[in-house]
């Protein structure tokens, strides 16, 4: 793997193990991609096993956390880098908390991993057995193109730039994207706007909403001052929030590494929405959308584990891609599009129970499921209150529920 993004190294540093994938009496060496919740989950298996895995974290900000961690820097940080986390000032989460360039062209030889001390600008260059990329996918946004925006008089950001509500104050603001972000901030600017809009293609809410936030379909197209909406109407606005997703970017990868991301969203090829097809000791976790992360962070770094000590036979090459396209064939199936590749919704309790399984390791507990369904459906019902809920285990089947 060659990386030209500039990190800080991190290093754990352990003696011996036992033979791993690589059939060898050495400790594996593992570089782990980011120091936010993915990876730090990693680095907590891998520092689990110090007999069997020596590792590294590399990570670009001055602290770990990624996402997770608040700024109120919205573009550059204090190196010059684009800020990577998203998070704005009172984001709660949406789920109960009950709930790099081979050396040579082979699976089984090194990688090389190019990284660079910010503080000194030393550059360095290391030798691993397997990368675990953790960089998360809610950093580069996706910013869609609307005829007549350079028209629009008023001002057009991504939520990736939103921190607070404060500067938008008695203004119209139109939420482009109904997903988590589109809605969490919708219903935060409503106490502090004159309106808020709503636009999306999926189905309107039909839960109690704010008085002054209005449902509309998506944007059509802007002229100057006025937005045209696709179900026709039209609306005057102050503000366009795009809430509109994000793309994955490996940056840091080289071509030689094989990952290739389609629709800017697919990444591919990819063996359980984990594992490189080709190269299984390059382990991507967190593609997976619409889950709880650390749910499947938990599972999906036990068995990529697994994988790098030998412990889990793979299928053949070929039938590793034959997975993969049974799954994206499934997708399109049920209605998706090419770029919700990696989208489980639905599908979650398969893909944990499978992990857990190939893992030889506990699955998820049944309850906690329930829970997260649960306040999924309570979504739908109360988008206003629903995180108020409270809820509480009382064995491995019954759980009870508190109202806001």
């Amino acid at each position: 793997m060659h990386s030209h993004r500039h990190s800080h190294r991190h290093s754990h540093r352990h003696r011996h193990s036992p033979i791993g994938l690589f059939f060898r009496m050495a400790a594996l060496r593992v570089a782990v991609v980011g120091a936010g919740a993915a990876g730090l989950c990693a680095s907590r298996f891998l520092a689990a096993q110090p007999d069997v895995f020596h590792h590294d974290v590399f990570e670009m900000a001055s602290n770990v956390g990624g996402l997770w961690v608040y700024t109120d820097q919205t573009t550059k940080d204090s190196y010059g880098h684009d800020v990577h986390t998203s998070m704005y000032e009172h984001l709660c989460t949406n789920f109960p908390k009950e709930s790099v360039m081979p050396s040579k062209d082979n699976a089984k030889t090194p990688w090389r991993v190019c990284v660079k001390q910010l503080a000194t600008n030393k550059e360095e260059v290391l030798t691993y057995d397997a990368v675990v990329v953790c960089n998360g996918h809610y950093s580069k946004p996706i910013i869609p193109s609307i005829p007549g925006a350079n028209t629009f008089h008023g001002k057009i950001l991504h939520s990736h730039y939103y921190r607070t509500p404060d500067g938008f104050r008695d203004q119209t603001v139109v939420c482009l994207g109904a997903g988590p972000s589109g809605t969490d901030i919708a219903l935060e600017l409503a106490p502090y706007v004159k309106r808020v809009i709503l636009s999306s293609n999926d189905e309107p809410f039909t839960c109690t909403m704010p008085s002054n936030l209005e449902q509309l379909a998506g944007i059509e197209s802007i002229e100057n001052g006025t937005i045209a909406f696709k179900d026709g109407e039209k609306r005057m606005a102050d503000v366009v929030m795009l809430c509109t997703g994000y793309e994955y970017v490996y940056p840091f990868l080289a071509p030689e590494c094989g990952i290739e991301v389609k629709h800017r969203m697919r990444v591919t090829p990819i063996y359980k929405h984990l594992l490189h097809v080709h190269r299984p000791s390059l382990v991507l976790v967190g593609l997976p959308q619409l889950v709880p992360p650390f749910v499947v962070f938990h599972y999906q770094v036990q068995y990529a584990l697994k994988v790098l000590q030998g412990f889990t036979k793979l299928p053949t090459v070929e039938g590793r891609l034959a997975d993969e396209e049974s799954e994206i064939r499934m997708r399109l199936d049920m209605g998706l599009k090419p770029h919700q590749a990696h989208q489980m919704g639905g599908l979650l309790a398969g893909y944990l129970e499978d992990l857990a399984d190939l893992a030889g390791v506990e699955p998820f507990p049944s309850v906690k499921y329930a829970i997260l369904m649960e306040s999924y459906f309570k979504m739908k019902q109360d988008l206003m209150n629903y995180k108020k809920y409270n809820y509480r285990i009382i064995d491995e089947d019954d759980y009870s529920v508190t109202e806001p």
